[in-house]
């Protein structure tokens, strides 16, 4: 095995990892190389991986224990969101991060490309810590002593700060989400504790203006062998539209919060 290398890929949270194959078990101090560059940045890229489910699995147990909820179901931590069976594998997703109303969002999401269209159906990511850097201290000040009312699916819901700090680093994020304030006829939506809806609309829509900014976004098109690992927390993602006809199957993992009483080991 060659030395890992990290490689720029475009905005600073985006890098590609170079010299490993994920098959092979990591020896510990690249572990902790891996990990503290998740610290560091938010997303890895790993091109040319030839993974089957355990191997995926495997690379992720290393990591972490797994999320017990959202898309992963009774066929274990590696699920597919496949366009041939339409759960989450058709049409365009609004920026978004993962499970974010139950009590603890997952930390970490992989997703390896097994087909892919000829065109559409890419990735985008969005910097949920950087924004802040980019944002008007005073709005900033204003937003730091906001909660937020997220409401799930089912009328789960969770109350959380607008900006909350990152578990393992203290590195703080902002927990507002386009896609959910443009979804409240379907049961999900956000609200803003202690502001009226007059200031939050005229607030999110500065937020949104920087957090979307294509200048700031990451947008990944999928090659068969790429596995794409990202924080949940510091990231959102969305995808771009494709031909249905065409196929698109990623498999994907999740880690749980390290708090999280219902995470799942390795052995299930």
């Amino acid at each position: 095995m060659s030395e890992m290398e990290l490689r720029s890929i475009g905005p600073p949270f985006a890098v590609e990892v170079r010299g490993l194959d994920l098959n092979e078990p990591l020896a510990p101090e690249v572990g902790t190389a891996l990990e503290e560059a998740l610290h560091a940045h938010g997303l890895l890229l790993f091109r040319d991986q030839a993974l089957s489910d355990d191997a995926q699995v495997r690379f992720m147990a290393q990591f972490g224990r797994f999320a017990s909820g959202g898309a992963q179901d009774a066929t274990g931590p590696a699920t597919y969101m496949s366009s041939r069976e339409g759960q989450y594998g058709v049409g365009e997703f609004d920026f978004h991060s993962d499970m974010v109303w139950t009590p603890y969002p997952v930390k970490v999401i992989a997703l390896y490309g097994v087909e892919v269209p000829e065109e559409g159906g890419d990735t985008l990511f969005a910097d949920a810590a950087g924004v802040l850097d980019r944002l008007p201290a005073d709005l900033v000040t204003t937003l730091s002593s906001c909660d937020i009312r997220v409401t799930g699916g089912r009328g789960v819901q969770r109350v959380c700060p607008v900006i909350e700090r990152h578990a393992k680093t203290g590195r703080p994020y902002i927990n507002v989400l386009r896609a959910r304030h443009r979804r409240a006829s379907e049961g999900e939506w956000d609200e803003l504790l202690g502001i009226s809806p007059a200031e939050a609309a005229s607030i999110l829509d500065v937020v949104f203006g920087e957090l979307y900014h294509a200048d700031h976004i990451y947008r990944h098109q999928w090659r068969v062998g790429d596995l794409v690992l990202w924080d949940n927390r510091l990231l959102q993602h969305a995808r771009t539209p494709f031909d249905p006809s065409q196929p698109r199957v990623l498999r994907r993992c999740a880690l749980a919060d390290d708090m999280d009483p219902d995470s799942v080991p390795l052995d299930g």
